[in-house]
């Protein structure tokens, strides 16, 4: 599921345009580290991708596999919620077979939050708090059973 990802900052995502394409994994701040200026961007990233899911599949349970995310994620299908995800050094499943279309085109959206947030540890650090989608993401199926 690494490619054909669209990316794009804060909120601009609702007006449609400024995606540009990625492939992951990403961050929003691989150019941070290695610029002059103090600080880094530390807030909202969105990210969407396109996918079609095989009718075989329907009798499965169907999920998303995420290696890494930092650091508070929300994932969407077709528009609707189906979970979320905090800390950024985790690995995350969300399940999704009650919002796919089977054999059709699926939209997952995923807000990317790696703003300052004093619950969630570590606060400090001698290392960038990087933002995005930095480890590979799979889809998965199941046994109903397993």
């Amino acid at each position: 599921m690494n490619d054909g990802w669209k990316f794009i900052k804060d909120d601009g995502w609702k007006n449609g345009q400024g995606w540009t394409q990625v492939r992951l994994p990403h961050t929003w701040n691989v150019d941070d580290v290695m610029d002059d200026e103090p600080g880094y961007y530390r807030g909202v990233g969105w990210y969407k991708k396109v996918f079609t899911v095989n009718s075989d599949l329907r009798d499965k349970d169907v999920s998303v596999y995420f290696e890494g995310a930092n650091q508070e994620t929300e994932v969407f299908i077709n528009g609707k919620k189906a979970g979320h995800h905090i800390g950024g050094y985790t690995a995350f499943s969300i399940p999704i077979s009650n919002l796919l279309k089977f054999g059709e085109p699926n939209e997952l959206l995923l807000k990317v939050d790696n703003s300052y947030n004093e619950n969630i540890a570590p606060l400090t650090a001698d290392f960038t708090f990087y933002g995005g989608i930095y480890r590979d993401v799979y889809l998965t199926a199941t046994n109903k059973i397993h």
